[in-house]
């Protein structure tokens, strides 16, 4: 797999042969100083500013892509970094066509195949967050050589790789009695199987990590008067939504999490700024701005919440592209970012805060459909239409 140093811009600044041979070069100079985005320019050069502009600890993408003389790839990127001020990042690239149509053409084999072909694929699942750590290591070293006192950095380095062992000790036990094999479409009628559902059944896991963000949403409502409700009520709102727009019901469960979780960030926000009955101060506003990073970072550390962890980072995310974290726009969003997106702002309005009092449902629904291609997805906006009355019913107003 190949791996270059970028600087924040995405200049290459070391690489390694390995993504030569991946990018059919020969010389260095070919790489060395130039952008990730030109270096691959079958691949949306967005994906790459948004994952350097969003990946804290690690982000991964799969891109389906016809670099090589029109034949499809399927490649992965996998951004490395070391903390929210580094000007240094590790990009991992990797050709996972092989994987993808082994992967297919044994489960479609026979079961003995079926069950090689997991195995094999939990193996090289474990090769990613090893991968990871090696990376996360080496920018470690950077930093201290750098700055020795920024204990921050290191503390977020540690703990990152901390829950990286974490999955790689779960995945060692799924390989003890792997079963229940589920297989997921991944381009062109290809299915590949799913790491995250096939093996032994994680909805303990997950029913206990649930419990615990629960306790952290209450303790936020002891910050912020109200949270709690809130989130429940966006949650029920987006689950709605997203049955409109055409999810499945695992899809729309997906997104209720992720509406749900969407504030858990505000727990790093100071009292100060969090309770301020003011307006805030830019200082203070970009802080306050930070809690969908802080959010992402605490459920994206359990790997069966990735997806909700998007949808955490990516709620104030506008239609137009200007919104935050990031500044993307449009498709680039998450679908769930998108949907909660309108739910918060619905229950946001509707309900009594502590700086503003409740709005007349048809003022909110009228504001909410004003924004529709400027702060909202209008297909979002389109379901909500069909469905604000109906969403307002389902919570009594106080």
């Amino acid at each position: 797999q190949g791996m270059a140093l970028l600087d924040r811009t995405g200049t290459v600044r070391r690489a390694n042969r390995a993504l030569l041979e991946i990018l059919d070069l020969h010389s260095f100079k070919d790489v060395l100083n130039r952008n990730i985005a030109a270096l691959f320019p079958a691949v949306d050069p967005h994906l790459f500013r948004e994952i350097l502009a969003t990946a804290s600890g690690y982000e991964t993408r799969d891109v389906v892509m016809k670099p090589y003389g029109g034949r499809q790839r399927s490649m992965r990127f996998t951004l490395v970094n070391s903390g929210s001020d580094t000007d240094t990042s590790v990009i991992i690239v990797r050709d996972i066509t092989a994987d993808r149509e082994e992967a297919h053409s044994r489960e479609k084999a026979c079961k003995k195949e079926a069950i090689k072909a997991l195995v094999g694929a939990l193996m090289h699942d474990l090769n990613q967050p090893l991968t990871v750590i090696m990376a996360r290591a080496h920018l470690m070293q950077l930093e201290l050589e750098k700055s020795p006192e920024n204990h921050n950095d290191l503390r977020s380095s540690l703990e990152e790789i901390a829950s990286l062992t974490i999955r790689i000790a779960e995945t060692l036990r799924r390989l003890e009695s792997p079963r229940d094999y589920v297989t997921q479409p991944y381009a062109e009628g290809v299915e590949i199987l799913d790491i995250a559902q096939s093996g032994e059944e994680i909805g303990p896991w997950r029913a206990a990590t649930d419990m615990a963000i629960q306790r952290l949403l209450e303790l936020l409502d002891s910050h912020e008067p109200g949270a709690l409700l809130h989130s429940e009520r966006t949650a029920a709102y987006a689950r709605r939504i997203s049955s409109l727009v055409g999810l499945t019901d695992s899809q729309s469960e997906i997104v209720s999490r992720g509406a749900a979780f969407h504030d858990i960030g505000k727990l790093g926000i100071p009292d100060s700024i969090l309770q301020k009955p003011a307006a805030l101060d830019p200082r203070e506003k970009k802080i306050m701005e930070s809690h969908t990073e802080i959010g992402a970072r605490i459920i994206g550390a359990f790997f069966f919440y990735r997806e909700e962890a998007k949808a955490a980072r990516s709620h104030h995310e506008r239609f137009d592209g200007k919104g935050y974290p990031c500044g993307i726009s449009g498709a680039s969003i998450p679908l769930a970012g998108r949907i909660v997106a309108v739910a918060d702002a619905f229950d946001a309005l509707r309900f009594r805060r502590e700086y503003h009092k409740p709005e007349p449902l048809d003022k909110v629904a009228q504001e909410i459909i004003r924004g529709a291609g400027t702060q909202f997805d209008p297909e979002v906006v389109r379901a909500f239409n069909e469905c604000y009355r109906e969403l307002d019913a389902m919570f009594p107003h106080r």
